[in-house]
């Protein structure tokens, strides 16, 4: 058995099971975009974190990924509820982008 720290495996496993797991279903038809746009963002927020704000407690960059998919979770929660059918919802994709 290897172990290694959850700082060494970095935040892109998380993004995976989020992405298998954790995803809404009427999102599981953009989860490629999901991804692409997610790792584009993730890595420009932790800079912005690290750089242009002041942390009052060091958090991970997994946490800091974590937190960001709790709130697209969080912000997408209603539009993917509230339809009969959300994959119908011609804006799902825009909201999906938006809450990111």
């Amino acid at each position: 058995m290897i172990y290694l720290e959850p700082s060494t495996l970095g935040w892109r496993p998380l993004l995976t099971s989020y992405i298998n797991g954790e995803l809404y279903p009427a999102l599981k038809e953009f989860a490629k975009e999901f991804e692409v746009f997610f790792t584009y963002m993730a890595d420009a927020c932790i800079y912005h974190v690290r750089h242009d704000s002041k942390e009052l407690v060091f958090t991970g960059d997994s946490n800091l990924v974590r937190s960001m998919m709790c709130w697209v979770s969080m912000l997408m929660h209603k539009p993917c509820e509230d339809e009969q059918d959300p994959a119908k919802n011609k804006n799902l994709k825009s909201w999906l982008v938006v809450s990111i």
